[in-house]
């Protein structure tokens, strides 16, 4: 569990709030409470005023059934929603309009000027008068104030909000909606509204990936096992995105060369068993310092791939000056524009530059589209929203997606072995983490496109905000059912399931019946995505899990060339040959 502090409740502290009775809900509030036990008594309030908010709601819901019914195919959490949006405007339409603010001040003036008129020596009648801080509604318009509740506590809100509306219905009632905020504290302090910059997170210290809200993501409780095993699969303990290598000690490369096949097989069965320790000895061992490669890279009898694979230890701006002079050489070698395009992207200086390299990269590798996304985040980055939107439309249309951990992978065993490493240890080392540190980028782009979407949402552009989402959402599903490397295909199921939930949200906020349906059959898309992965990688862990020394490096150099699904697989049809019976 995360650090936390008395204006920050923990996740599971909130589930519990919620009503949540789980063995993790249950040590997180005993664990807040043996830090914080002065907030026993408002904690177990806010719980027992949630289960009544529920029951409020749920009562609600029954008494206005009759009069306004779901309408058909409309998913549970958007359908009070919509029969309260059908009863406001109704509402609404039948009541006079107050002009609150007008005849308060109206009826000021008028006490005044008639105080100004007995007094001997009267003041400026409107010398004490302060204008009501206040917005007329008027029509559909909404005003947005953040909600400082989580996401999954709206029920609580809307029923009080129902509530108030009955109290107003002779009077009038103003409807206010906007988005809904993280809970910052156990004094319910509002987050601010303004839109976040996306930042990549820091993945040295845990897995990029967080479990999700306890609420059924994939819109159907028959899912719920799928979403287990979703939330089962262990992530890369990936190193951050911008590459930063420091030299090491003599002692500690040869330490790293000693490893055998076998050390590094038991290794990635600890990696996969969630061992954060082992998947970092790992990684290590298949790397190389800054200074073993700069010695490569002054070789002139080096090869392309072991080129490629060494300037990736170097500093961004370093491997960049390596890899403008390589591209001069080898203009039509799509991994090499890839590589320079992502190095020089890492800085605003460079970033019109990594747009030419991403416009190569896109004739050199046409059925790519994964060129389209990244050209559409270094466009926002540079504040062009128009282009940006463009970029992600392109890049919406391609069924296939790649972030090259292939040839990452290849590139570096061929650098391992060119600095003397043992060649079935290299092929080993560099396969067991492939694509760890392209999910850490693919995951990094998906949240930044995004939040773009988010802060289109609070701009109240709904149809762009959902353009974009769709956009990622495809992105994903290419990742998911395209790429040859299992961790880009979990990659793409969490882009698909992050961009899910902000596409539940929006379909909330607009509540049109044509978006609930397309909602309705994107959940089974993503069901279908998502389940694909959990076989695929499940088959991946199979295949490490049972390999011998022999069958790993077969396993490896296949996975070098072909990827590490289609080596996997090879390898569980061999078992089953070989154990299936004689005929």
């Amino acid at each position: 569990m995360k650090d936390f502090d008395e204006h920050t409740l923990p996740e599971q502290v909130q589930d519990w709030i919620d009503g949540a009775e789980s063995p993790e809900a249950e040590s997180a509030v005993r664990l807040f409470l043996e830090k914080f036990p002065e907030k026993k008594p408002e904690l177990y309030s806010l719980r027992d005023l949630a289960a009544q908010m529920r029951q409020m709601g749920d009562s609600w819901r029954e008494t206005v059934g009759g009069e306004f019914p779901d309408p058909e195919d409309l998913p549970g959490a958007v359908m009070l929603d919509a029969r309260l949006e059908s009863m406001g405007n109704a509402w609404r339409a039948g009541m006079p309009e107050i002009h609150l603010e007008r005849d308060v001040m109206a009826l000021l003036q008028g006490e005044r000027r008639a105080v100004a008129q007995a007094d001997e020596n009267p003041k400026s009648p409107q010398a004490d008068i302060v204008p009501l801080r206040s917005k007329r509604c008027s029509g559909g318009e909404n005003i947005s104030r953040p909600h400082s509740w989580r996401e999954r506590s709206r029920w609580m809100f809307r029923a009080a909000a129902v509530l108030a509306v009955c109290g107003l219905a002779g009077t009038g009632w103003i409807l206010f909606s906007g988005p809904r905020q993280d809970m910052a504290s156990t004094n319910l302090r509002p987050d601010s509204g303004e839109a976040r910059q996306s930042q990549p997170r820091d993945r040295a210290a845990e897995p990029v990936y967080t479990a999700r809200r306890s609420r059924q993501r994939l819109g159907d409780s028959g899912r719920a096992e799928l979403e287990q095993k979703y939330d089962a699969l262990p992530r890369p303990v990936a190193a951050p995105v911008s590459v930063r290598v420091e030299s090491a000690p003599p002692e500690e490369r040869s330490a790293k060369a000693t490893l055998t096949l076998p050390d590094l097989i038991e290794l990635k069965k600890r990696a996969l068993a969630r061992e954060a320790a082992a998947a970092r000895q790992l990684k290590d061992a298949g790397a190389l310092t800054a200074d073993e490669a700069r010695q490569l890279l002054s070789r002139a009898d080096i090869s392309l791939d072991a080129f490629l694979g060494a300037v990736q230890y170097l500093p961004s701006e370093e491997a960049a000056d390596y890899l403008r002079r390589a591209v001069e050489q080898y203009p039509d070698s799509p991994y090499l524009r890839y590589l320079l395009a992502k190095n020089l992207a890492m800085h605003d200086a460079t970033r019109e530059e990594a747009l030419v390299h991403l416009a190569a990269l896109r004739e050199l590798d046409p059925g790519n589209g994964l060129p389209n996304y990244l050209e559409a985040r270094e466009r926002l980055r540079g504040g062009d929203l128009a282009g940006a939107i463009t970029a992600l439309d392109v890049g919406s249309q391609f069924p296939q997606a790649s972030a090259f951990s292939v040839e990452s992978a290849r590139t570096r065993a061929a650098a391992l072995q060119a600095a003397g490493r043992p060649a079935e240890e290299s092929n080993f080392a560099a396969a067991a983490v492939m694509g760890e540190e392209a999910y850490a980028e693919l995951v990094a782009l998906g949240q930044e496109l995004l939040a773009q979407a988010r802060e289109l949402e609070a701009m109240r552009e709904y149809e762009t905000a959902q353009s974009v989402t769709e956009s990622v959402m495809a992105l994903g599903k290419s990742l998911a059912e395209s790429s040859p490397s299992a961790n880009e295909q979990l990659a793409g199921a969490d882009i698909q399931m992050d961009a899910l939930d902000f596409w539940v949200r929006l379909a909330e906020l607009i509540a049109s019946s044509d978006g609930v349906r397309s909602l309705t059959s994107t959940y089974q898309l993503v069901a279908e995505s998502v389940g694909s992965v959990v076989s695929a990688l499940g088959l991946v862990s199979s295949a490490y899990e049972s390999a011998d020394p022999n069958t790993a490096a077969t396993m490896a150099q296949q996975a070098l060339q072909e990827g590490d699904l289609a080596a996997a697989a090879a390898v569980i049809q061999t078992e089953r040959d070989a154990s299936a019976p004689a005929q």
